[in-house]
């Protein structure tokens, strides 16, 4: 802990709001996509439908977060395009900023067409341009296969890529962490099934196959998160992420860890891979506290991370 600093980014909740609606875009259309590629019935293809009604609509969200978070909001467009070679577009690979621009752009373009292709496989909407245009992206065929899997390996970006942007940050809350980006990545996926399967119960949508194959992915999800978590605790009561040690030691230690990690975890295995309710209600109630975890793992990434800073 000898690292020296500035000035910390002051980031706000704009930005803990961000990475957890990111992470929530992402595994959701990753999840989507995945039951395009390995399921085949009408329920399936409704649950895949509620993951690509969230996922554009959420980046949406991330997008306006983003730009309230810039300071100057009327600015962001140079984010985008070179202010002095207009319509010259900015791209600087080397800068994480930059770069992950361009990722929320193209994970745009497919959340955008499968929000499109839902609203008309849905009834909801019925343009005959999008059909034509969305239907071979998605409905079997060479195309659909190389859309969805590329699509769901975006949605894996998107979702570490807010880890990624943490680790080049020069806190070494932060940068002394190389779990964050897989870690983020699996707290995505985990929090896309477990919204998946809360909407889909509540709603009455997809079939008993498909919301077992969404608890199951949250399952396998929240174990990978479970371990890397542990991965970075152990880095953090080493002394190099020290919101595992000191004040915010407390959320992670008697409620993230408890209620967002491992109780949700238990109830799930036990549920899905025991046949075990342990409690009523028990996958609702851990899905539910999955999210709930998601966000505060954000909370405390943000806001614990920025509290080390050591003046210079």
């Amino acid at each position: 802990m000898q690292d020296v600093f500035v000035t910390p980014p002051g980031w706000s909740w704009d930005i803990a709001l961000y990475f957890f609606f990111g992470g929530l875009a992402g595994g959701a259309y990753f999840v989507a996509n995945l039951l395009r590629l390995v399921g085949g019935g009408a329920g399936d293809r409704q649950l895949s439908r509620i993951g690509h009604y969230l996922a554009f609509p959420l980046l949406i969200v991330c997008t306006l977060l983003l730009i309230k978070d810039l300071g100057r909001p009327e600015r962001f467009w140079h984010m985008v395009f070179q202010s002095e070679r207009f319509p010259a577009l900015m791209f600087k690979w080397w800068s994480p900023i930059s770069f992950g621009t361009w990722i929320l752009i193209v994970f745009g373009v497919f959340s955008v067409l499968s929000f499109g292709h839902a609203l008309v496989e849905g009834g909801v909407a019925r343009p005959p341009l999008a059909r034509r245009v969305t239907r071979p992206l998605h409905e079997g065929g060479l195309l659909a296969t190389v859309f969805l899997v590329l699509g769901a390996l975006w949605g894996l970006v998107l979702a570490s890529y807010t880890g990624m942007l943490l680790m080049v940050n020069n806190a070494p809350t932060w940068s002394h962490d190389p779990f964050l980006p897989p870690l983020f990545m699996a707290a995505g996926v985990g929090a896309g099934a477990a919204s998946l399967y809360l909407i889909a119960h509540f709603t009455g949508a997809g079939g008993a196959s498909g919301r077992r194959r969404l608890l199951r992915t949250a399952t396998y999800a929240l174990a990978l998160e479970a371990l890397l978590l542990a991965a970075s605790a152990i880095l953090g009561l080493r002394g190099e992420s020290p919101y595992f040690v000191g004040a915010w030691a407390l959320l992670f230690w008697v409620v993230i860890a408890p209620f967002g990690v491992a109780l949700p975890l238990v109830l799930l295995w036990m549920a899905e891979f025991r046949g075990r309710n342990l409690i009523r209600g028990a996958p609702v109630v851990a899905a539910t506290l999955l999210l709930a975890g998601g966000l505060l793992l954000r909370v405390l990434e943000v806001f614990g991370g920025q509290a080390y800073y050591v003046p210079y």
